[in-house]
Parts: structure tokens; C-alpha cells; sequence
């Protein structure tokens, strides 16, 4: 199983594991071999926090139905592996290069955000992430080459996955060279 599938794999099957911080935080450094959650640098003990008392809140007040429950968990997860993921990327790179003004657009839907993201990305000036970049920021191989054709093809499963679309939790990735890969009934 490759570090793409066990990462983001969780988040297209049903799951029915408690909402306890402990074993979301070990599942996470079991699945991405990494155990360094920022320190201080990364506000590591008001993120330990934070997570506590959104996990206490999932558990005990949300009522959530078992796909519901089933999201917020596999979400979690996602998210943990993320924050793994990217510690460790950016205690890797020596330097990176300095953004400059950086603009972040946020916005309620149909309020125009999509369209700011094409006007901004029309401009050859401008580096703009797709939104495959952005659910997904981190390299999974550590090493800066994933190949953005699985990263695009996770993340259309994902938001097929999330609309509530038909998505076989049998569907893989799996690699057929370096330069492609294809969605594969298994």
C-alpha cells in the first residue's frame, strides 16, 4: 500500500473509530512514519488543544449520523497527516523561495471566489494553486515529485466522494509509470 493510499484511503471507507485525540494522533505518525507535530514553531500545544476540544465535541455533542461520523473521522485523519506531512516537508527545505504579497481569497459560494481564482491565474505573473494543490499541499513522497496527475485524480475521488456521488471504496490509485497513473477497479 503506498503512502498515498494509506493517507487519503481512510477517507473513502466507513469507519466507526472513537474521536479519542490519542489514537487519532497515533494513527496518523503510524500511517506517515513521522512523529514531529511543529513544536513551538508550529503552536503544537494550542493545536493539541484546539483538537481536544473539537474531538470532546464530536464525541459527546455532535450526534452525528455513522456516515457523518464517518467523515468527520476519516477528515480528521486526513488532516493529522497533513500537518505530519508538511512539518517535516518544510523541516527538509533549506530555503524556499519568498512570497511575495501573497493573496488568500476566501469566500461564501457564489460569491465570486472561483471567479477571482481564474481572473488571478489568467495573469502569468501570478502563481495560482489549482484545487488540487490546495486540498492537498504537501508532496506525499517527501521528495517534491509527486506526480500532480495523482494528486488531481485523489482529490476529483475525494470531492466525488464528499458531493455524496457513487464512489467505489474499492477504487485505487495505482501507478503505471512515473509520468501517469490510472483509477483502477480492484
Amino acid at each position: 500500500m503506498t503512502l498515498l493510499e494509506e493517507v487519503y484511503g481512510k477517507a473513502l471507507k466507513p469507519c466507526g473509530d472513537s474521536f479519542l485525540v490519542g489514537g487519532l494522533l497515533a494513527r496518523a505518525e503510524v500511517v506517515t512514519r513521522l512523529g514531529d507535530w511543529g513544536g513551538e514553531k508550529w503552536g503544537e500545544s494550542c493545536f493539541r488543544a484546539r483538537l481536544d476540544a473539537l474531538c470532546r465535541g464530536l464525541e459527546a455533542e455532535a450526534k452525528l449520523h455513522e456516515t457523518g461520523r464517518s467523515r468527520a473521522h476519516s477528515r480528521l485523519h486526513v488532516l493529522l497527516c497533513s500537518r505530519l506531512l508538511q512539518v517535516d516537508y518544510h523541516g527538509r527545505m533549506e530555503t524556499a523561495p519568498a512570497l511575495v504579497a501573497p493573496l488568500v481569497g476566501t469566500g461564501l459560494p457564489r460569491a465570486g471566489t472561483t471567479f477571482l481564482h481564474g481572473l488571478l491565474a489568467n495573469d502569468p505573473a501570478n502563481r495560482v494553486a489549482t484545487a488540487a494543490q490546495a486540498a492537498i499541499p504537501i508532496p506525499l513522497s517527501g521528495k517534491g515529485n509527486f506526480n500532480e496527475m495523482e494528486r488531481t485524480a485523489l482529490y476529483d475521488l475525494l470531492s466525488r466522494e464528499a458531493r455524496g456521488e457513487p464512489v467505489p471504496t474499492a477504487r485505487r490509485l495505482i501507478r503505471v509509470d512515473p509520468r501517469s497513473c490510472s483509477l483502477r477497479q480492484s
